[in-house]
């Protein structure tokens, strides 16, 4: 038998636009992103690294992960969530300024 996970809108937006946003600083900065969704489990995993050659992505300038559906109130994943759009967004802007940016 198979577990189902609760559907919740706005977290699935949230995703979308973090997907959008990582495709976009992969793309159009030194930084290499990695997004990784765990659907046996309900976890969303990003993280980001300084650049693409190897070795250089070990250097994070970021990391978030978060169930997305149990063991963390709505309110917190969606907090998580919107922290990691905006850490993101910042990257774009070249506001790059701490370890973490995304949690």
């Amino acid at each position: 038998m198979s577990k189902e996970y609760k559907y919740n809108a706005k977290i699935a937006g949230y995703l979308a636009e973090i997907m959008s946003l990582a495709y976009e600083v992969n793309c159009k900065t030194g930084c290499a992103v990695f997004v990784d969704f765990h659907g046996h489990v309900d976890k969303f995993e990003i993280g980001v690294g300084l650049g693409k050659e190897k070795g250089d992505w070990n250097n994070e300038i970021g990391n978030m992960s978060t169930y997305l559906s149990h063991f963390v109130k709505p309110k917190e994943v969606n907090k998580k969530l919107e922290n990691t759009i905006a850490g993101l967004k910042k990257i774009l802007l070249k506001e790059v300024v701490s370890v973490n940016l995304l949690a």
